[in-house]
């Protein structure tokens, strides 16, 4: 198997940060992921992020511009 496509991310986390990067292994069932961002600025390469910290994901559609969004609720 090969390595699955970047796509690209918005993360709106609960604390009202964004973060705007990339990401080959987003799922919402799973504990958390890694996302790269996409600023070369940033003093991280890479970022493990937990979901229950988010509050919601903006996530690009393979082999488009257009993106799908992803809103989570606590329970």
């Amino acid at each position: 198997k090969g390595i699955p496509s970047q796509r690209k991310i918005i993360i709106i986390f609960k604390d009202g940060e964004n973060f705007y990067g990339t990401t080959h292994s987003y799922d919402p069932e799973r504990k958390g992921f890694f996302v790269y961002p996409i600023d070369p600025k940033d003093n991280n390469d890479r970022v493990f992020v937990i979901n229950p910290a988010v509050n919601s994901v903006k996530l690009q559609k393979f082999n488009s511009e257009d993106f799908q969004i992803h809103v989570y609720e606590t329970v």
